[in-house]
């Protein structure tokens, strides 16, 4: 069976022209990634503040619930962070 030839060297990624500044561009989106914010109208989030939720083993954890208006059963997002429950990173740079 013939061997292939091996690729030309600009059809590796890293021998294009515009690689560095692609690289760097990459760079820059790792070490502060974008984020945006969103903010939902009044009244359309409800706060429920330190909720007794107990575990198997007998303990009681409080957590804060953020739930829409309703009885209705929906799915759980669980977010969690080294920050404490009640002490947020404040926003910077907005």
């Amino acid at each position: 069976m013939a061997r292939s030839a091996p690729a030309p060297v600009l059809d590796r990624a890293w021998h294009r022209p515009g690689a560095f500044r692609y690289a760097l561009a990459r760079l820059g989106g790792i070490a502060r990634p974008p984020v945006s914010v969103y903010e939902p109208a009044p009244g359309s989030v409800l706060s429920d503040r330190d909720v007794a939720v107990p575990m198997a083993d007998g303990t009681v954890l409080r957590v804060n619930v953020y739930r829409p208006p309703g009885e209705e059963r929906l799915p759980v997002l669980l977010s969690a962070h080294p920050y404490g429950k009640d002490r947020l990173p404040t926003r910077r740079g907005c």
